[in-house]
């Protein structure tokens, strides 16, 4: 869009107007705490944004406002972002006003989510929220969250006393109940391990207990992830030699350009892999993969 910002996020008023929200860029950079949320009109006739930029919230001191969405519910707009940054920090933070430019208050708890104050919690770095409604009239919200695997005889309290998360981050969801015009998480702020379902048919969801590639297609399998960019003939080819994925040579695994990484992402702490693997004749013995 040209917005010079992040993290974007589309609202449809029940007025036909549409709203186009995010964080702008900072003065140095992303990561900057620069915690400004600002909002532009959209037209979906010439596909442009309106010229005038309002802004609807400078963050709380936790900083590093991002994830902003907006929601009408009940004669008031929510505005929701995520605070703190990605690590243990992170929240869920939430405001509303009757008036779509604001003025927007703060909820009363300021975090609506967080596993900040709770650091035996299972699951950590619980943030960047979004809602939804079903169509049973329940609430939910879908978060970002991690499960951290913690070093034995480290206190909790000390540096690296809560972990850390080679599963990366997780896609969590809790169930949100409204008290005086405000979403809760049922059960307190924190994210949990289980969380009462809809009131609708359940659908049986299969489970994968194993995994296999052989590379015998043309294309990557979508369990298998690139980095930044997707995989074509500059990475490697799955047709050169049918029944094998072959990588070409680029940048070190340190690098932030180019990389011949193909991987799949872990779902558990504990599991099996295995690889096969096939040296071209006359490769040195530091081009060869293990």
């Amino acid at each position: 869009m040209g917005n010079g910002g992040f993290d974007p996020s589309l609202f449809h008023d029940d007025d036909g107007r549409k709203y186009y929200i995010y964080r702008p860029w900072g003065p140095r950079h992303h990561s900057n705490p620069h915690n400004t949320i600002v909002m532009q009109e959209f037209d979906p006739q010439t596909g442009t944004l309106s010229p005038e930029r309002k802004t609807l919230f400078t963050g709380t001191p936790l900083c590093y406002t991002e994830g902003a969405h907006l929601y009408r519910h009940a004669g008031w707009y929510y505005l929701m972002v995520a605070e703190g940054g990605t690590s243990y920090e992170h929240a869920v933070v939430v405001l509303r006003s009757k008036n779509i430019d604001g003025p927007y208050e703060l909820h009363p708890d300021v975090t609506m989510m967080t596993s900040w104050h709770l650091p035996e919690n299972p699951l950590q770095k619980s943030g960047h929220g979004s809602l939804l409604q079903t169509h049973t009239g329940e609430w939910y919200m879908a978060y970002l969250t991690s499960r951290p695997l913690r070093l034995p005889g480290v206190p909790l309290l000390a540096s690296g006393g809560r972990g850390y998360c080679p599963l990366g981050r997780e896609t969590g969801i809790a169930r949100i109940e409204w008290r005086d015009g405000w979403p809760y998480v049922e059960g307190g702020k924190h994210a949990q391990l289980t969380v009462k379902g809809p009131q609708v048919a359940e659908q049986p969801a299969a489970v994968q207990s194993s995994w296999r590639d052989d590379f015998d297609t043309s294309s990557l399998d979508p369990e298998l992830q690139t980095l930044r960019i997707p995989f074509d003939d500059t990475l490697g080819s799955l047709t050169a030699r049918p029944g094998y994925l072959r990588l070409y040579g680029n940048d070190s695994l340190n690098s932030t350009f180019t990389q011949s990484t193909v991987a799949r992402r872990w779902q558990h702490f504990a599991f099996r892999s295995e690889t096969r693997d096939a040296v071209l004749a006359g490769s040195l013995p530091a081009e060869r993969g293990g």
